[in-house]
């Protein structure tokens, strides 16, 4: 693992090109909490408040080197500009945009009519789901791109793949060879979690939907059957049973329910402690033929506990509610279990009041930083970045 801050940021900017200027900076959370052990990079500025405006809330995803992935908008009306970007401090790279919309105050930024779901690798290439041309007769598909021309993986029109799912919150996965993971059906053949390399496509697991893939192209996934729910890993189509779970209430309809797998292929994963979640919920971590480790749950933290990721070392980040106090927020808790607030609700929001909405999309790499969708206690918003004041190891 790379400890050196310089190398990390002059890798970054070979990469991808980004500014690594930085704009972090100390910030005391409220007097109901210490100071968190984090600073903040604002990624990009009001991008959240403006996403929903659009009819999609932001998605991210951010790499080893910090750089963060993520549809949303930038500027404000009349030169609002929409699609995916990434960034890490410094000027944004445009990696696809949106066309013009003139009626929501959006100016043309590129061919796309719809774009979401980005995952970015640590080569700085990003993949995401997204359609071109107007709907109802769009080409939807997977792309990739850094920053330059896009390139298609797959497409609903020219490929051999009949739907590719992409406006469920299915999710895109991106390897660090460039293998890319999605949820499609063939024209003649199964429904599952794909991956495709080189022009060729495998099928990775039959019959699942929603997954995350770490750097190695594992994939980790849930599927209900008869005698219960399942958290599964496939990594060259040998499927390995992680855990046994009980579904939670709306079962996999929710979004933050999603297994996440880290670097050595441990999965954190949400359940309920006992069955029809007579009691509280719990976020697990294990490994295939591993016992399950219980990192938090509702009855010891509080109220809620929900949208696992989990880092390489096994820091697990989660939206929380804490028991006896009056904000929820993005919490970790690192290897040794204690636990570190990284935002408060009060910041980790949306519209504004009236409308305090949480957005509980955030994602953690191996360095143990944190990105999300919200807002700073000096109330500046957008896609942000907290960076941990002290190693986790």
């Amino acid at each position: 693992m790379i400890k050196d801050w310089t190398l990390v940021a002059a890798l970054a900017s070979i990469l991808l090109g980004i500014s690594t200027a930085s704009v972090a900076e100390q910030i005391t959370l409220d007097d109901r909490t210490a100071e968190a052990p984090y600073a903040y990079t604002l990624i990009a500025d009001a991008s959240p408040c403006l996403s929903p405006c659009e009819g999609f809330q932001p998605q991210l995803a951010i790499n080893e080197f910090g750089i963060v992935a993520f549809v949303g908008c930038v500027e404000r009306d009349p030169n609002m500009r929409c699609g995916v970007f990434a960034g890490n401090g410094g000027p944004l790279k445009l990696i696809a945009g949106l066309r013009a919309n003139p009626g929501l105050g959006r100016i043309e930024n590129g061919p796309f009519s719809w774009v979401a779901a980005p995952s970015i690798n640590a080569r700085g290439t990003v993949a995401f789901f997204g359609c071109l041309g107007s709907f109802p007769d769009a080409r939807c598909g997977v792309f990739t791109g850094a920053g330059g021309p896009i390139s298609t993986i797959v497409d609903e029109v020219s490929g051999p793949f009949s739907r590719i799912d992409g406006f469920t919150g299915a999710g895109i996965g991106i390897s660090l060879d460039g293998t890319v993971a999605f949820v499609g059906c063939l024209r003649t053949g199964p429904c599952g979690i794909f991956k495709a390399r080189n022009g060729e496509f495998t099928l990775a697991e039959e019959a699942a939907g929603r997954f995350s893939m770490n750097a190695r192209g594992t994939v980790a996934f849930e599927r209900c059957e008869a005698d219960g729910c399942r958290v599964f890993t496939s990594r060259r189509g040998d499927t390995d049973i992680v855990a046994k779970i009980n579904p939670l209430p709306c079962g996999a309809s929710l979004p933050t329910a999603i297994p996440a797998i880290d670097a050595r292929d441990t999965v954190a994963f949400l359940s309920c402690l006992a069955p029809n979640c007579a009691t509280g919920w719990g976020i697990y971590t294990s490994r295939a033929d591993r016992p399950i480790r219980l990192v938090v749950d509702t009855d010891a933290f509080g109220s809620l506990i929900i949208a696992p990721s989990i880092s390489a070392d096994g820091t697990v980040a989660f939206f929380g509610c804490p028991a006896g106090r009056n904000s929820c927020g993005m919490y970790v808790i690192d290897t040794d279990d204690s636990a570190d607030a990284v935002i408060l609700l009060g910041h980790a929001c949306c519209f504004g009041p009236p409308f305090e909405f949480p957005l509980y999309n955030q994602d953690i790499n191996s360095f143990g930083q944190v990105a999300f969708a919200g807002n700073l206690p000096d109330g500046r918003g957008g896609i942000v970045r907290a960076n941990p004041r002290r190693w986790r190891r």
